[in-house]
């Protein structure tokens, strides 16, 4: 799997070492991989990662689980003397994998619409759920 990210940040050097996030599952995870491509820019920077893996098990075939993630902590490296900080982070998920769930006939905007109805959807769920724990 691969695992596209866009990071703004005012540190020249910054490098991502590490990504903890908790999956739909609700089991924590550490994010590795095993190459990845960096292109900087004034404001931050993209990197690509390629052969991802939660702990010890490659990613492949655990979309489902990505999908539902947050992240938890990030681990950063700098070498400059400025803290390390990032301001924003988007993380993107291949187009190709997405597709696998649509008609060839989607566009992405249409894709885009399924997503956050059904994102819309989870959140309802999840906001019922912590009211119903609230009244256990």
């Amino acid at each position: 799997m691969i695992l596209y990210l866009d990071a703004r940040t005012t540190v020249k050097d910054l490098m991502i070492d590490y990504i903890e996030v908790e999956l739909a599952n609700r089991e924590t995870a550490s994010l590795n991989w095993d190459e990845s491509d960096i292109g900087r820019a004034d404001d931050g920077f993209s990197a690509r990662y390629k052969g991802v893996y939660f702990g010890e098990v490659y990613a492949n075939g655990r979309l489902e689980q990505l999908q539902d993630m947050k992240i938890t902590d990030i681990g950063l490296y700098s070498e400059s003397d400025t803290p390390p900080n990032i301001c924003k982070i988007n993380v993107t998920l291949p187009a190709k994998k997405i597709g696998n769930y649509f008609p060839e006939t989607y566009s992405k905007e249409q894709i885009e619409e399924v997503i956050f109805m059904l994102l819309d959807k989870w959140k309802e769920n999840r906001e019922g759920v912590a009211d119903a724990e609230d009244t256990v």
